[in-house]
């Protein structure tokens, strides 16, 4: 679970909310904390594999459409650095 830290405007120093952040922080800035509105998000997050993975099938679902060269690249290099990895 995320932890959501609401503080008036110039309270933190960039430094500080940097350091926030990498703890699992998130900073936000209001003049007065009743105008912030949190908005929920069901399920597990996606990380960074599941988008790829996600790309990966759909850029290379049918190699017949209008998909270019670049795109075919793209997908075969993915696929070879995720196939590494999950050696």
């Amino acid at each position: 679970m995320t932890q959501i830290l609401v503080v008036k405007p110039g309270t933190l120093s960039s430094n500080d909310k940097g350091k926030l952040r990498k703890a699992g922080v998130v900073t936000v800035e209001a003049d007065d904390p009743q105008d912030v509105r949190l908005i929920g998000v069901e399920g597990a997050p996606l990380n960074g594999d599941d988008i790829t993975l996600a790309a990966l099938t759909a850029l290379n679902r049918d190699r017949n459409s209008a998909v270019t060269y670049a795109q075919q690249d793209f997908v075969a290099l993915l696929q070879k650095i995720v196939a590494r990895r999950s050696a």
